[in-house]
C-alpha cells in the first residue's frame, strides 16, 4: 500500500506579506521626502496652507458677492507664491540637507571617540596604541611647522 501527501500550502501568511508591504510603502515615501526635491516640496505646502487657513478666515468675514473675485485672487496669490518661492526653498533644503549630514558625521564620530576611549580605559594595550598614535600626530605636526622655517634659513 502506498500513501502520499501533497502539501501545498503557502509558506508566507497574506498578513505578513500586506505588513511587509505598507512598511515597504512607508520607507519609499521617507526615501522620496529625502530627496532634495521632497522636503522643500513639503515645506512649502505646507506654507501655502496655511497661508490659505489665513486668508480663508479673512475672507469669510467679507460679503457674498465679493467671495469669487476673493477665491481668484487668493488662488492667484498662492500659485504666485509657489512660481517665486520653490526655486528658493529647493536651495534653502539643500543647504539644510547638507549642514544635518555635516552634525550627523560629526556625532558619529563624537560617538566612536567616546566608545574608543571607553574602551582604552579598561584596556592598556589600546590605551598604549592611543598614546602612541597621538605622539606621532604631535611630532608629524612639530616636523610640518618646522619645515617652512628649515627651508627659509637653507636658501638665505
Amino acid at each position: 500500500m502506498f500513501n502520499s501527501v501533497q502539501n501545498e500550502l503557502s509558506l508566507d501568511h497574506r498578513g505578513v506579506q500586506r505588513m511587509e508591504n505598507a512598511v515597504a510603502a512607508a520607507h519609499h515615501l521617507g526615501q522620496r521626502l529625502v530627496t532634495t526635491r521632497g522636503l522643500p516640496g513639503l515645506l512649502l505646502t505646507a506654507g501655502l496652507a496655511t497661508l490659505a487657513v489665513v486668508a480663508d478666515q479673512i475672507i469669510t468675514t467679507w460679503a457674498d458677492g465679493q467671495l469669487l473675485l476673493a477665491w481668484v485672487v487668493l488662488w492667484a496669490v498662492l500659485l504666485g507664491a509657489i512660481a517665486l518661492f520653490a526655486e528658493v526653498a529647493f536651495g534653502w533644503s539643500a543647504s539644510m540637507e547638507a549642514s544635518l549630514s555635516a552634525w550627523a558625521a560629526r556625532a558619529r564620530s563624537n560617538a566612536a571617540d567616546e566608545q574608543t576611549w571607553a574602551v582604552a580605559l579598561s584596556d592598556p594595550r589600546c590605551m598604549a596604541d592611543l598614546q602612541a598614535a597621538r605622539w606621532r600626530t604631535e611630532v608629524h605636526d612639530q616636523a610640518a611647522a618646522d619645515a617652512p622655517a628649515a627651508a627659509f634659513a637653507a636658501s638665505h
